[in-house]
């Protein structure tokens, strides 16, 4: 499940927005 947690991370903050 890290895998997931190392997308997230990479997503930009863009997403936030």
């Amino acid at each position: 499940m890290i895998t997931l947690i190392v997308i997230l991370l990479r997503l930009p903050p863009l997403v936030l927005t």
